[in-house]
């Protein structure tokens, strides 16, 4: 018997030609919040990151709610492109906003999460080395104020890099840096990004490279737009479909190639540059 109250569900699509056809490789609702036979995890999960180290291999990153000082999270994993995927761990983190980002290099079961904490100004950066299914806190990067990491990204297992904004996602007249490690995480050193040229409020960000990435901004009474990091600087791009109510995602593929999402109530359309961003096309979307 289906359960009183709304039913949300999520449904994880896959492509191998660039968006021109997809496949659903799993679903879940407030019943079955994890796609796979075990159900450890009870009730509503959402996708807070999918990352994926090539057609086989990846990860994703489940929220499970947040109370006052602790959040709740999950870490899938799936070795067949996403069309079954294993429960890796599912925690309490204590004294955390949750897990913000995550990252596996190649193919490698070492990965890295981040997040900010709720109890002191520092980002904590955990570490697994078994897909996931233990972490432990690997280091603690200090900030002048309660930081969140926006971005993380390890291109090896000794070289990686974060984002971090010292206002998170909502406040205006924040504050970015720029944190960078060459043994694994254990070390960052801390470099200032100037905010000259950005709109008060970031909602969305993707990074490739520390010296290449796109933020999405906006601010009162105007449209959501991209802009670019390049050289030390941050230069508006196109934006296929830019809204003032919901302001769109982005996702650098390399320093080329990067998909939008952009929401219209419940429709959604995915474009697609190869050029970045100088054009844009129309990615057919399933249910969109």
């Amino acid at each position: 018997m289906a359960p009183n109250g709304p039913w949300v569900s999520e449904t994880i699509y896959g492509t191998i030609n660039g968006g021109k056809s997809w496949t659903a490789l799993a679903s879940w609702n407030k019943m079955h919040a994890v796609p796979s036979p075990t159900e450890a995890v009870t009730g509503l999960a959402s996708i807070s990151q999918l990352t994926f180290q090539n057609a086989r291999l990846g990860h994703a990153l489940l929220f499970l709610g947040a109370g006052v000082g602790s959040a709740g999270y999950a870490v899938l994993s799936t070795t067949d492109g996403g069309s079954q995927w294993t429960l890796e761990t599912q925690k309490i983190l204590l004294g955390s906003d949750g897990p913000s980002a995550l990252s596996f290099p190649g193919h490698a079961s070492t990965g890295w999460f981040a997040n900010g904490s709720s109890a002191g100004a520092y980002t904590v950066v955990a570490k697994t080395a078994d897909n996931g299914a233990s972490w432990s806190t690997w280091s603690q990067v200090s900030s002048e104020a309660p930081p969140s990491a926006l971005s993380v990204h390890f291109s090896s297992i000794t070289s990686g890099f974060m984002v971090v904004s010292t206002n998170g996602y909502q406040t205006p007249q924040h504050s970015l840096y720029l944190q960078t490690t060459t043994d694994g995480g254990r070390l960052w050193e801390t470099h200032m990004m100037p905010t000259e040229g950005l709109p008060l409020w970031i909602r969305g960000l993707s990074f490739v490279n520390p010296k290449t990435g796109w933020i999405v901004g906006g601010s009162p009474h105007h449209p959501y737009r991209l802009y670019h990091w390049s050289d030390g600087a941050w230069n508006v791009l196109p934006t296929p479909d830019a809204s003032q109510n919901h302001p769109p995602t982005v996702d650098l593929v390399n320093v080329h190639v990067a998909y939008l999402a952009q929401q219209h109530g419940a429709r959604i359309t995915l474009w697609k540059t190869v050029n970045d961003g100088k054009k844009w096309t129309k990615v057919f979307l399933p249910l969109s």
